[in-house]
């Protein structure tokens, strides 16, 4: 099996919420944007596997299901932030090489991507079915037309957003102080590493530094006068914790837990549980972070012809 470092749930994901949500406003309403920034795990009374911890951007911290007994609260909205990288593709649209995070393929015009802002903006034909590839190796998944369908507007930590130290602050006074506010000027990579993860903010004192939102799983700012991020199709984003399948050279088709796909017969729908109430999660403080960092400043297939009966004939 040809491991996808990035396929399934990894800290750092935008989500916002999704088929299964039942947990009133605690993201903010309905388009508020969060980031993963823990995952469950086996044994853990508060977390368990297929459960995710998200920092929604307006600071509410909290987990929910990511196929936790069949349930998705969640869907991913933008994956740029791990690294998710199309490195031949160009967005046909805004022209950016390396097109980051999910791609969307053009089902009617020929070698035609879009990046997902352009996407979400409605560029191209809206009667256009499209494809989306939520990496460079998994397989398409095949979405209607966007014509007609719900748009959602995104708000939280985008440009313009009115922002104070958060969850994951360690950057000493660089804001002038705790609840100090500063404004986001835009949103961008760090590095080559990951895209759309950080934001850079301009503090009242006229200083300009990038913080973490998203990158490395961390988020150092909570939005307190959030900011429009542009729009998402609730129906065209992917269910966080729902395996993705990926492109095998043998023509197999496997899903991103390992597991051969399966084509036979509908899933059950599982009894919903509370993320919160039911697990039981405790009030989450700031996690410091510890990672280092100096931030704060068409699928492919083999087919192999055997020529052992041919052998008989050339040497007869």
């Amino acid at each position: 099996m040809d491991p996808d470092p990035q396929a399934g749930v990894q800290v750092g994901m935008r989500v916002v919420r999704g088929v299964d949500w039942k947990w009133g406003q605690q993201d903010g309403g309905e388009g508020g944007v969060g980031t993963v920034v823990e995952l469950g795990r086996h044994g853990s009374p508060s977390t368990p596997d297929r459960t995710v911890v998200v920092q929604w951007d307006q600071g509410t911290r909290t987990n929910y299901r990511a196929g936790y007994q069949g349930a998705h609260d969640l869907l991913l909205y933008d994956n740029a932030q791990i690294g998710v990288r199309h490195p031949n593709i160009i967005c046909d649209c805004c022209k950016k090489h390396g097109l980051r995070g999910m791609r969307w393929k053009c089902r009617v015009c020929l070698d035609y991507d879009l990046c997902t802002q352009c996407y979400m903006h409605n560029k191209h034909e809206l009667a256009h079915a499209f494809d989306r590839y939520e990496t460079a190796h998994s397989r398409p998944v095949t979405l209607s037309p966007r014509q007609g369908l719900l748009r959602i507007p995104l708000r939280g930590i985008f440009q313009g957003a009115k922002v104070v130290r958060g969850p994951d602050w360690e950057w000493g006074s660089q804001d002038g102080g705790e609840g100090k506010p500063g404004r986001v000027v835009d949103i961008r990579g760090w590095d080559v590493e990951t895209g759309r993860s950080v934001a850079s903010v301009t503090w009242a004192d006229g200083t300009t530094n990038v913080y973490r939102v998203g990158h490395k799983g961390k988020v150092d700012l909570k939005c307190v006068g959030e900011a429009a991020g542009g729009f998402y199709y609730k129906d065209h984003l992917p269910r966080l914790g729902k395996p993705a399948e990926l492109q095998r050279r043998d023509g197999g088709v496997y899903r991103t837990d390992g597991h051969r796909a399966s084509h036979h017969g509908p899933r059950g729908r599982a009894r919903a549980v509370q993320p919160r109430d039911a697990l039981d999660l405790p009030p989450r403080g700031a996690h410091q972070a510890s990672q280092g960092s100096h931030l704060g400043l068409t699928p492919a297939r083999s087919w192999l012809l055997s020529a052992w009966t041919l052998l008989p004939w050339l040497w007869g």
